[in-house]
This record gives structure tokens, C-alpha cells and sequence, in this order.
């Protein structure tokens, strides 16, 4: 039986549980180091295992990650149980996690590595399916009491000053280098009508969203790259 992908998943009409986990990294003038954690356990009642990796049960919960059409970056609350005062402790010997990374990574449970079911067994397991992950940084502690202790995130833009859009706002044409990083696409040949092709030197991307969208079964997990804002008013 083919294994269905993530994409497929989420299409369903009843789909798997979204497993939401998160790993945090000390920056190295705090002292270097990397934690994970989950919200709970797995089917017996231990630590879940995501692409080979433990994530300790922590009570922790983060939100504010949807993004608006007002211009502005997000900046999302992580809330941590601090139980016994051990949160605080970390926090007054390393200067408030102040620009610590956090990542929030999500999956589906049916793509769990296999050590996480009573059976030991998971036909399913893929570490290769997830949802992009999220990369945030802490910014600033906005509530510290003996139960929980909640952070502000911000983005790497955020933090630099950065103003976004950072490249000329065009609708109707991509602005990647077909085939380059940003454009992510390395599947085979197509024309100029985008149209699959076998002729040698034919290779060609007219830079429309409905080139991508031809091409789409070639990109990494269906997702495609188009360096424009269809959503924009002017081209």
C-alpha cells in the first residue's frame, strides 16, 4: 500500500491528530544547550520520539502564530509550567532566555516513528513528513508566577528591524531564478506552455503561478515556491 504524505493527510476528511512539538536552544553566551519538548506522552505513557529525537512531557502551550493581511509579523505567547521554580531558575542564570531559538515543529501521529506505539511498529513513519517548521526567538518574558512563566516571540525580522516586504511587490510574475534555492524546483523539464518536455534546451518557466502549480507533483511535499504575491493589487 502507498504511504500517503502529509498533503494527502490533511485533505482527509476525518485526518490524523496534529502533533505539535517544540525544541529550544540556549545561545552560547548563556551556555549552549538544546531542549525539547511536547505537551504529553506517547501511546505508553512515555516521551514522544520525533525523527529519532525525545521530547521530554512539559506542560506548554504556544499561540498567536496566525498571520494577518495588516503588514505586521506575529508574535506569539509560549507558555511553560514552571514547576518547583524550575523555570525561574533558568531564567535569572541565563538572563531571561532573552534570544534563546525556539522552533515549533508539527506532524501528524500516524508519521511517529515507531517507538512510540505499544506495538513497536508503525508502517506509516516517515520523518520526512511535517509542516515547515517555525523559528522564533524569545524577546522578552511577559509573565513570571511559581506556575507558569509566559514569553513574547519574535521573528528574525523583528529582531534586525527588517521591513517586509524586503523586494518589490509584483502579482503576476515570479522573481526566482527558475531552478535556483528560493525556487526550490528541480524536477523534470518542462516548455514555455508548461508543458512536460524531453526536448534538450526547451527547459523554460514563464514565472506564473500557474507554472508552479504545473509542476507542483515535482516540488518537495507538494509545495510550491512562487516568488510573487498573487494577493497584491497592483503587477
Amino acid at each position: 500500500m502507498t504511504k500517503k504524505t502529509i498533503r494527502q493527510q490533511i485533505q482527509l476528511l476525518s485526518p490524523e491528530s496534529i502533533f505539535e512539538l517544540f525544541v529550544i536552544d540556549l545561545p552560547k553566551k548563556t551556555g549552549s544547550g538544546r531542549f525539547y519538548f511536547h505537551a504529553g506522552t506517547n501511546e505508553i505513557q512515555q516521551p514522544v520520539i520525533w525523527q529519532g529525537k525525545a521530547y521530554q512531557p512539559m506542560p506548554i502551550q504556544a499561540t498567536g502564530f496566525d498571520i494577518s493581511g495588516e503588514g505586521k509579523l506575529p508574535r506569539p505567547k509560549l507558555k511553560v509550567a514552571n514547576f518547583g521554580g524550575m523555570i525561574s531558575a533558568e531564567l535569572q542564570a541565563k538572563d531571561d532566555l532573552l534570544g534563546c531559538q525556539v522552533t515549533r515543529k508539527r506532524t501528524m501521529q500516524c508519521f511517529l516513528d515507531a517507538e512510540n506505539f505499544e506495538s513497536g511498529v508503525n508502517d506509516e513513519a516517515d520523518p520526512n513528513q511535517h509542516f515547515p517548521d517555525d523559528v522564533w526567538f524569545i524577546d522578552q518574558k511577559t509573565i513570571e508566577t511559581p506556575e507558569m512563566v509566559e514569553f513574547e516571540l519574535a521573528s528574525v525580522y523583528d529582531l534586525m528591524g527588517v521591513q517586509l516586504p524586503n523586494r518589490q511587490v509584483m502579482r503576476n510574475s515570479c522573481q526566482w531564478d527558475y531552478r535556483s534555492p528560493e525556487c526550490g524546483y528541480t524536477g523534470p523539464a518542462f516548455d514555455k506552455n508548461d508543458k512536460p518536455t524531453a526536448l534538450s534546451g526547451a527547459d523554460f518557466c514563464p514565472k506564473r503561478l500557474s507554472s508552479c502549480r504545473a509542476r507542483r507533483d515535482y516540488f518537495a511535499d507538494g509545495i510550491i515556491m512562487f516568488g510573487a504575491f498573487p494577493g497584491a493589487t497592483r503587477s
